[in-house]
């Protein structure tokens, strides 16, 4: 298609009724695009089993139009955007599940804290699984590891400092040496302070851990290579999708959505590939799968195309380039790639020329001498024509 005709139908794309969106707005400020959501979401959910290991973390589409939920967080590449809050696998890097941030909530006084909400509305199909979820100090809390706890789940996250439930002494970094390691163990819950530099720590509270192993070469605790091994699932999915995306510049942030959901498509496929395909050749790149992939989805709707008689015929070679589809040999179009002399004016010695030729001899005609024919009637005339040779 056309340029302008692309422009115009991604202007026209919706995903909801406008009918009955105001309404559905005053409960929900996502009802733009809340059904799509939920059906890729429920698709992610339904077509992987993930891994032992999970990551929950935020992740930033870009985007700069009018939107009430606007992000800026100066920590993402993208600095203002849309914010989900993710779930991805922390070996494969599949993105699992999502909620959109859509500003900000309100919580009773015995209601669980936000975050903890989020993470346990992600995990919710991994329960009583007893897989690992690792997250970084803004879900991280005493409540969380024990709400994951009762779900049989574990945890392994970094904590602020300024949390309620952390101890004073385990603050204190004045005169400590680099790379030391202190633990505080609780009943099925582990709390260290690792300081890699001087005056400087690292809070990490692992329901997963309980010894106080430290490797000998690198001289940092197990629980601080654990996180650092698997804390980039959702930060790793990030970056491929901004790798090869499908975003183009838009005002609407339905639209900024669906273009995310397009590349978190994409790189889901991609690892669903390579676990069916394990003895693929490993030259078959990403780029390659995303561009096989974007002309199988195109295929159905090419062949549609492909037989449309009023088809202009470069777009059709295309189309058939495409589909590896052999053209059908036709008769001579009436057309010369070159001007010739035509035959009826060489007889009276007028020098005149034309791009037209005969369909059946093959002789060059002028515009006065060319006659035009349907292709009913030329078939009808070859019809005549065998009969009479056969009389």
């Amino acid at each position: 298609m056309s340029f302008n005709r692309f422009k115009f139908l991604t202007y026209c794309l919706r995903f909801d009724s406008k009918s009955t969106r105001n309404e559905r707005r005053l409960v929900d400020k996502f009802a733009a695009f809340r059904e799509m959501w939920d059906l890729f979401t429920i698709q992610c959910k339904n077509n992987y089993t993930p891994s032992e290991y999970v990551t929950v973390d935020e992740t930033l589409l870009s985007f700069r139009g009018r939107c009430p939920f606007k992000m800026y967080l100066p920590a993402k590449p993208d600095k203002y955007g849309l914010k989900i809050i993710s779930i991805c696998d922390a070996k494969t890097f599949y993105f699992y599940g999502g909620i959109p941030y859509i500003g900000k909530e309100t919580r009773n006084r015995n209601d669980l804290l936000i975050p903890t909400q989020y993470v346990l509305n992600l995990v919710e199909p991994i329960m009583g699984t007893n897989r690992n979820v690792t997250t970084d100090n803004w879900f991280t809390s005493i409540e969380l590891a024990e709400q994951l706890r009762v779900k049989k789940l574990k945890l392994v996250g970094t904590l602020r400092k300024n949390k309620r439930e952390v101890p004073p002494h385990m603050l204190v970094v004045k005169n400590l040496p680099p790379m030391t390691t202190r633990f505080l163990h609780a009943p099925e819950m582990t709390l260290l302070s690792f300081s890699k530099t001087k005056n400087k720590n690292v809070l990490v509270l692992s329901t997963m851990h309980e010894t106080e192993t430290i490797n000998e070469i690198s001289k940092k605790p197990e629980q601080i290579e654990f996180y650092n091994k698997t804390k980039g699932g959702v930060d790793v999915f990030d970056k491929l999708c901004h790798q090869y995306s499908s975003t183009r510049k838009t005002n609407r942030w339905p639209l900024r959505y669906f273009y995310g959901l397009l590349d978190a498509a994409a790189v889901n496929g991609y690892v669903i590939f390579k676990h069916n395909n394990l003895n693929q050749d490993k030259r078959f790149i990403r780029s390659k799968f995303i561009t096989t992939l974007a002309f199988q989805l195109l295929e159905p709707q090419l062949k549609v195309r492909q037989e449309c008689p009023f088809l202009p015929k470069d777009l059709k070679g295309t189309i058939e380039k495409i589909l590896k589809i052999q053209p059908i040999e036709s008769a001579p179009s009436g057309i010369n790639r070159h001007r010739g002399r035509c035959e009826f004016c060489r007889k009276m010695s007028v020098d005149r020329k034309g791009t037209s030729n005969c369909t059946k001899c093959h002789g060059s005609l002028c515009a006065q001498h060319r006659l035009s024919i349907c292709s009913t009637c030329d078939l009808k005339y070859q019809l005549l024509e065998e009969e009479s040779m056969m009389e």
